[in-house]
C-alpha cells in the first residue's frame, strides 16, 4: 500500500494564499510550485536551432532567447523582421518547452540620455507579443539594467519603471499572457564603472517608483561565480544575493513576487569533480526556496562573454553539458510525486514560513 502523505493545514493555507496566475501547470511562473530549468540561447547565433534541440535533451523547461534590438531589421513604418524569432519559438513549442525573450542593446536611434525610448521599445514588444503567445511567456527587460553596460546609459530606476509601464500597457492592450521580468539585476563585481548601481540600491529605488504594478518577476543575474569560494555555506558569498533581494521584496510588500535566477555560470579552470559537486549544491539550494521560480544556465553557445558553455563550435556537447545533465537528472526522475517541506531557520533563509516544493523524490530535511 502506498504511503499517504499528510500535508499540515499550514501548508494548505500557504498554497491557498499563493497567487494563482495563468497556466499554473507551467513550471517557474508566479503561482507555480515547480522550479523551472532554463538555458540561455543567442537568438542570432548560427547554432541557435541546434542549441535549442540540444538543451531539450537535458530536461530543460525553458529557453531564454537573447534578442539584440540593434540587430533587428525593420521597415521605415516600424515593422520588425521577426521571422527568425518566430521560427525559434515554433521549435521551442514543438519540443515541449517555453521561451523567454531577453531584450537588450537598444539601437542608437531608440536611445535617449535616460535610456531606451519607452514608446519605441513598447512597439517592438507589441510585435513580439503576437508572435507565439502560447510559447513566448515572459520578457526580460534589458538584463543588468543597474549597470551602464546593460542599460546603455547611466542606470536610471525611474526611466526603467517608465519603460516597464509602457510595455505593460501594450501587453494589456494585446491581452498578452507575457510576464515582465525586472533585470536580471547584477550584483556588482569588484571591477565595475562608477555609474553602476548596486543591485540592492537599484531594486529599492524601483519599488519606491512603483515597479510592483508592472512586473511580477524580479530577475537576478549572477556574475561568473567561483566554485571554490561561492559556496552555499559561505555567508559572505555573492551567491547569497538571492536572499538579500528577497528581503527587499518582503520589505516593500512584494511577498507574492517570484524571483528568477536569469543567469548562472561559473569561472573555468576548476576540477571537474569539484564543479559537479558545487553545481549540484547550488541547484539544490535554489530548488529549496519556494519563491525562486526558475534557474537559467548561461549559456548554450560559445561567445566572448561566456567562460563556460554547453555546445562547442563543432556543435557537440562540452563537458559542461554532462555536469548540467547530471545535476538536473534527480529532479527529472519519473515516479510517484511527493512533497518535500521544512521549516526555515537556516542562516541563509530570509523568511521563517514553511517552504514547499513539489518534487519527484523525497529528500532529507535541512
Amino acid at each position: 500500500m502506498k504511503r499517504q502523505h499528510i500535508i499540515p493545514i499550514v501548508v494548505v493555507l500557504l498554497l491557498s494564499a499563493w497567487p494563482r496566475g495563468r497556466a499554473q501547470a507551467i513550471s517557474g511562473i508566479p503561482g507555480s510550485l515547480e522550479l523551472g530549468y532554463a538555458v540561455r540561447v543567442d537568438a542570432d547565433s548560427p547554432q541557435a536551432v541546434e542549441s535549442i534541440t540540444a538543451v531539450a535533451s537535458l530536461g530543460i523547461d525553458w529557453v531564454i532567447l537573447d534578442v539584440h534590438w540593434d540587430a533587428l531589421n525593420h521597415t521605415p513604418q516600424g515593422a520588425y523582421d521577426l521571422q527568425a524569432l518566430e521560427q525559434l519559438s515554433s521549435q521551442v513549442e514543438a519540443l515541449g518547452m517555453h521561451a523567454v525573450v531577453s531584450l537588450s542593446d537598444a539601437p542608437d536611434w531608440a536611445m535617449t540620455p535616460d535610456g531606451p525610448r519607452p514608446a519605441a521599445a513598447a512597439e517592438l514588444v507589441r510585435q513580439i507579443a503576437t508572435l507565439a503567445p502560447d510559447t513566448l511567456l515572459a520578457l526580460e527587460v534589458f538584463p543588468m539594467p543597474n549597470t551602464l553596460q546593460g542599460w546603455g546609459a547611466s542606470p536610471n530606476p525611474q526611466a526603467y519603471v517608465n519603460l516597464l509601464q509602457s510595455m505593460h500597457t501594450v501587453l494589456q492592450e494585446e491581452a498578452s499572457p507575457m510576464y515582465l521580468i525586472v533585470g536580471g539585476l547584477l550584483p556588482l563585481p569588484q571591477t565595475h564603472t562608477s555609474e553602476d548601481i548596486a543591485a540592492t540600491t537599484f531594486l529599492k529605488a524601483l519599488y519606491e517608483t512603483g515597479v510592483q504594478q508592472y512586473a511580477d518577476i524580479i530577475g537576478l543575474a549572477y556574475p561568473a561565480l567561483n566554485p571554490a569560494a561561492d559556496t552555499p555555506e559561505n555567508a559572505k558569498s555573492v551567491l547569497r544575493a538571492y536572499s538579500t533581494l528577497r528581503l527587499i521584496m518582503l520589505q516593500y510588500g512584494h511577498q507574492n513576487g517570484t524571483l528568477w535566477i536569469t543567469r548562472l555560470t561559473w569561472q573555468p579552470q576548476q576540477p571537474a569533480s569539484s564543479v559537479q559537486n558545487w553545481v549540484q549544491s547550488v541547484y539544490e539550494l535554489f530548488h529549496n526556496q519556494v519563491y525562486i521560480g526558475l534557474v537559467a544556465f548561461d549559456g548554450a553557445n560559445a561567445s566572448p562573454e561566456r567562460a563556460v558553455f554547453l555546445l562547442g563550435e563543432d556543435g557537440n556537447f562540452t563537458p559542461v553539458a554532462d555536469i548540467l545533465g547530471q545535476t538536473l537528472a534527480p529532479f527529472r526522475n519519473t515516479g510517484e510525486a511527493t512533497y518535500y517541506f521544512y521549516a526555515t531557520g537556516a542562516p541563509h533563509q530570509p523568511e521563517t514560513f514553511l517552504h514547499l516544493r513539489h518534487t519527484k523524490k523525497l529528500r532529507k530535511k535541512r
